[in-house]
């Protein structure tokens, strides 16, 4: 189940509710295999279709059907018009960027100098002695790469693999994807989870 908000534009913010759609989706397959291949291109055509060549136009009898039908798919703001809506909320957007990604920075330094997540503290601390210890600088690009992987794999590890943090709606697994892909087509072992 997925509960989407109805919006009166696809681009433009809006406070005002105006309602909500609830879509059910099920999908039933017979072979794990199969749906991971499915993925990859079997020929050039589909290539050319992966790369969005193919275009959908639509005959209109006049300039009002046209009008209904770009109202229709894209709300009150089309992509190519200007408006100042427009530009008003893509600036409240980049400040709203700005902002967090400001803050985050702050938060990660913040924690990692209290020692919230003790072995990232632990990690950091680790290589700034090396660094010391060896009086080069040069050690810390590599080492702060490193932390920045392990930051990204603490954030998997809470977000992904947690069932708590997303409620069971959660993308396949590399693990789910590699045992579909090397099980044999006769045996009756699930390696993808269903979503509950």
């Amino acid at each position: 189940d997925v509960t989407l908000p109805l919006r009166l534009s696809s681009s433009v913010y809006n406070r005002n509710g105006r309602g909500a759609i609830r879509l059910r989706f099920r999908l039933d397959w017979h072979d794990e295999r199969s749906v991971i291949l499915s993925y990859l291109p079997r020929s050039r055509a589909d290539i050319q279709r992966c790369k969005g060549d193919a275009k959908t136009t639509i005959k209109c009898a006049d300039m009002r059907a046209f009008r209904n039908i770009t109202l229709t798919a894209h709300g009150m703001d089309v992509p190519q018009k200007f408006s100042t809506k427009r530009l008003i909320a893509i600036k409240r957007e980049m400040v709203l960027y700005q902002r967090m990604i400001l803050f985050s920075i702050k938060q990660t330094i913040k924690d990692t100098m209290t020692w919230k997540y003790p072995a990232l503290s632990f990690f950091v601390f680790c290589g700034w002695m090396h660094c010391v210890y060896v009086n080069s600088m040069s050690l810390a690009p590599p080492y702060m790469m490193i932390w920045v992987l392990l930051l990204f794999a603490r954030s998997y590890a809470r977000y992904n693999i947690n069932a708590l943090s997303h409620w069971g709606y959660t993308g396949l697994t590399f693990e789910e994807i590699l045992f579909s892909l090397l099980k044999r087509k006769n045996s009756s072992v699930e390696c993808m989870a269903p979503l509950e």
